[in-house]
């Protein structure tokens, strides 16, 4: 994006104004701007990075300095790209009888965040498969896999399907299906 900086005079030489952010991790700006002479106003490129961070808008300031002078200074807002949507992913479907399905499932969240993130996990049907309580996203992470246990009930109940929830506070739940096969036949 392109920023702007002003005089309110017509400067008589041309001026170097010094640029600086609060916060480049959000907004970058070149180290300096030069305002021609009989000019009162350039333009500058802004360059905003991704931080694949879930971190909301933000609003860094922009400082134009020229030695002697007042300080000039402009907030921007950076609005966040990431979203706070949880991601289940599962196989599609397993039989009942194989026992555990190590690192099986997993859950996703758009971009990392400064600290871990508990998401509690929950199946909908525990007669057919389980999982653990909860499954932590690590600070900086994106993903975290689990487990899932199937339970072979020796009913001939046929194609179950199980729906695996995700939930954590701040983010949007989610959840996705899995069919679980008897793995009885019928007589």
């Amino acid at each position: 994006v392109s920023g702007t900086v002003r005089l309110n005079v017509i400067p008589s030489a041309d001026v170097v104004v010094g640029l600086s952010s609060s916060d480049l991790t959000e907004i970058q700006v070149p180290a300096t701007v030069l305002i021609p002479n009989g000019q009162t106003s350039a333009v500058f490129t802004v360059t905003v990075p991704n931080d694949n961070l879930i971190d909301g808008a933000q609003a860094p300031t922009v400082t134009a300095h020229v030695a002697n002078w007042i300080d000039g200074a402009g907030d921007i807002t950076v609005l966040d790209d990431e979203n706070v949507n949880l991601a289940v992913s599962l196989p599609a479907s397993t039989y009942e009888n194989v026992g555990v399905l190590t690192g099986a499932g997993s859950v996703a969240i758009s971009g990392g965040l400064p600290t871990n993130l508990v998401v509690l996990l929950q199946s909908s049907d525990p007669t057919e498969a389980t999982v653990a309580a909860s499954a932590t996203i690590l600070a900086g992470q994106t993903n975290v896999a689990f487990d899932l246990t199937l339970v072979d009930d020796v009913l001939v109940d046929g194609a179950q399907a199980v729906r695996i929830a995700a939930s954590a506070p701040g983010f949007n739940a989610a959840s996705n299906t899995i069919s679980v096969s008897a793995a009885q036949s019928p007589p």
